[in-house]
């Protein structure tokens, strides 16, 4: 941190100084003096990023947020807002097809409810602004299908690809898929478990313990948010053995980790 000038300038108690000196004490991991030599670069990047939205996302990626997180206005206004910044992207970009991939945090489960088994019942929930029955996974889902993209869930956020929402994909003829990146753990049980299926070795337990630090850890400390990591976790074994079994996984932040 010895570095503090950038264009002849002293940044010291600057809100960029401030920024990266809190990244790099939490973390370690951005070095601020490597950060000033790409800051041209990211100040260009950060210019392009547009306002999103974290509508029913739960309390603790809502306490994340620094700043409005463009939740104001109606659901049809929102997704009609996010189906137009795709569709600019897209044109901006000059590309032929366009692929959106949820990589935010894991929301809570969405409890379901009849409207979401329909792409007319979504269509109903965004029209009445019943902002309880999706989650902000729901709208970039939508607002995907709408702008003619095809989609990745890469987190195990069940709102995502209802349904409702995943028939208007089929009738786009656009294509979706995934509830989980597996990465880590879950990526290890989808190889492990097959070997054992076709070596007819009988699984009778599987113990899983998972220390996460960086924001992923942060908001798998949350209950709720866990919940929906756990089910996915869960789900995989039994899916592929055939069989049901005992499993505990267990997920916890450590806040060093960076």
């Amino acid at each position: 941190m010895e570095d503090l000038e950038f264009g002849g300038c002293d940044l010291r108690g600057t809100p960029l100084y401030e920024s990266a000196l809190e990244i790099y004490r939490d973390t370690g991991a951005l070095p601020y003096d490597k950060l000033l030599l790409i800051k041209d670069a990211l100040d260009a990047l950060d210019a392009r990023i547009g306002r999103g939205t974290a509508v029913n996302c739960g309390a603790a990626i809502g306490r994340l947020a620094k700043k409005p997180t463009g939740d104001r206005g109606t659901l049809r206004g929102i997704v009609t807002k996010l189906a137009a910044e795709l569709r600019a992207f897209q044109t901006e970009r000059g590309v032929d097809r366009l692929v959106v991939v949820n990589l935010a945090s894991t929301e809570p489960p969405l409890k379901p409810v009849p409207g979401h088994a329909t792409a007319a019942g979504i269509e109903d929930i965004l029209d009445r602004d019943l902002r309880g029955k999706v989650r902000a996974s729901t709208l970039y889902a939508y607002a995907a299908a709408t702008a003619g993209a095809a989609f990745i869930n890469f987190t195990p956020s069940d709102g995502a690809l209802v349904a409702g929402v995943r028939e208007l994909f089929v009738a786009r003829g656009l294509p979706f898929m995934g509830d989980d990146g597996k990465t880590g753990e879950t990526l290890v049980k989808s190889a492990l478990a097959p070997m054992f299926k076709y070596r007819n070795l009988r699984v009778l337990s599987w113990q899983g313990y998972n220390i996460l630090g960086d924001r992923d850890g942060l908001v798998l400390s949350s209950a709720e948010n866990k919940r929906s990591k756990l089910d996915t976790k869960d789900s995989v074994l039994s899916s592929i053995l055939g069989y049901p079994l005992h499993t505990h996984v267990g997920i916890d932040y450590v806040p060093s980790l960076g």
